[in-house]
Parts: structure tokens; sequence; C-alpha cells
């Protein structure tokens, strides 16, 4: 009889970033694909031993109805980077016994990822009904947790922390375009104003900051240019820039009312941040 499920996946994440996920409560929730795990409350666990409380509903199981309920994580496997696992002490007793792990290999592009559920050395009270307790659950929900092999790719809509942030490791591997270039590769005055940014706030500026920058700097120019309060020779004295130079580099407005800009990017969410170092860069016809 079967006694453990195990799967598989590849993930384009280092082992430190996907262990960091799975040593904090948080990260369980995050993970979870039985719909089971309501919350979690507790310190990052650093050893065998440590424990934090998960906050459980099996509604969407179907199967028994105990409500809401409390169950403690008990760190029973702990290899910085390389594996973890855990047993259950909760509102069965004795603890079943019964072991969830990861094992984590590095490979190129990123980490191996073994997910594993043993019941095969469950506490002798359980034993003889294990055949209809076990599989807590199906291995289709064992492999959700290591996410789907599905590519995402968005727009400039998602180019922004927000999206990293409200996504976790759901984010990882993303593909995201974007009309213009990052601000770590603009160059010449973009570069300035990038490194000056990064000075006075410590913290890296959302995709579109320089755009913002530039385009306040066209309308400054334009007001003190038109030299009265009047809106449309402040517009005309916005679409008659030509040859502007500054953070994007020399520029002018067309007839349409477009720039000749023609830069665009894309890159990848790779381990928890957006990968400008290794964005591309086209011009678009």
């Amino acid at each position: 009889m079967t006694q453990r499920l195990t799967v598989q996946r590849s993930i384009a994440a280092e082992p430190a970033a996907i262990f960091e996920i799975l040593a904090t409560p948080s990260g369980h929730v995050a993970i979870d694909a039985s719909g089971m795990l309501m919350s979690a409350e507790g310190d990052r666990v650093t050893a065998v031993g440590d424990r934090f409380d998960v906050h459980m509903d099996r509604e969407s199981l179907n199967d028994y109805p105990l409500g809401e309920y409390t169950v403690t994580v008990v760190i029973a496997r702990y290899e910085p980077d390389r594996a973890i696992a855990w047993t259950i002490d909760g509102v069965i007793q004795p603890p079943i016994g019964h072991v969830y792990g990861y094992e984590l290999e590095p490979v190129d592009g990123g980490t191996m990822v073994t997910s594993y559920y043993d019941w095969s050395d469950i506490n002798e009270a359980y034993r003889d009904a294990a055949s209809s307790i076990f599989p807590v659950i199906s291995e289709t929900n064992l492999r959700a947790t290591l996410g789907n092999d599905i590519k995402l790719m968005g727009p400039d809509g998602i180019f922004e922390q927000a999206f990293i942030d409200a996504a976790g490791p759901a984010a990882e591997g993303t593909y995201i375009t974007f009309g213009g270039v990052p601000p770590s590769k603009l160059t010449g005055l973009g570069a300035t104003w990038y490194a000056n940014y990064k000075k006075r706030f410590n913290a890296e500026p959302e995709a579109y900051a320089g755009y913002g920058y530039e385009a306040m700097k066209v309308v400054l120019n334009a007001i003190q240019t038109a030299g009265k309060k009047d809106r449309a020779a402040i517009r005309d004295a916005i679409f008659n820039t030509k040859n502007y130079s500054g953070a994007l580099g020399t520029w002018s407005f067309t007839d349409t009312g477009d720039t000749t800009i023609t830069a665009m990017s894309g890159r990848q969410v790779k381990n928890g941040a957006f990968d400008d170092a290794n964005s591309v860069t086209l011009a678009a016809p």
C-alpha cells in the first residue's frame, strides 16, 4: 500500500529564496493548494523542534466537519537551503505522525524542488485506519504547492513592486513588457537622475518615475516658453518640443503627438524581484 506521495518540479528561483518561504508561517499559507490553511502566526523557524500555529478549515475538502481549528507545525528536519520537513500537533491526539517535507537541489536555471507527504511511520493508534485516513491531501494538491508551468506575461501595469508584494511566490518567472527602459538602464542625464533618486529616497524608483520626471520638466519649460496663463499656448509649446535633451535622451514630439522615443523592454521576475539587470531592450518599429 502506498504510504508516501512525492512530486517534483524545477522552479526558476534560488534554493535560499524557496527555503525562506518554507521556513516562514505566512509562506505555508501562501503556497497551500488545498484551501485548508486560513492563516498562520509565529516566528520564522530556525531549527528542529521549532513550532508555529496554523489556523485551518477543512470545508474545502468536504470530508470531516471540524469547523475552524488550529494546529501546530513542528519542524522535524531542518537543513538550511536544502531540506525542511514538519509534523502536525493539533486537535487529534496523540499526534498522527504524518510528515510533510521539501528537498531543494540546485540545478541550472533554479532549483529542483521535491515535495513529499509521508505517513509510513504514523502513531500505532491510527495504523489500522490508515487506509481510510490517508492521503489527507491529494497528489494534485501536493503538486500545486509547487506552482504551475503556465507562463504569465503582462504589460507595464504590473511592472511595480505592488505586483510582487501581492502575488508573492506566484509572481516568480512572470514576463513583463514596458514601453521604455527600466530606471537602472537609463544613460546620460537619466543615469544622473537615477543615482540622485536612489541617494535621496534610498529606494529603487518605480518604472514610470523617470518618465514622470521628464514629463514635468517639459511642462514647466512649456509654461516658461508660453510666458502667460494660457492653456492653448502652453499646450502648443509642449507639442513644439524638439530635440529635447533630458533624462530619456534626446527626443521630440511628432506631428501626431507621439514622441520619437521608441525603446521598449522586457524582463522577468526572478528571486522575488524584477531582473532588470538582464532586461532586454528593443526599438519599436
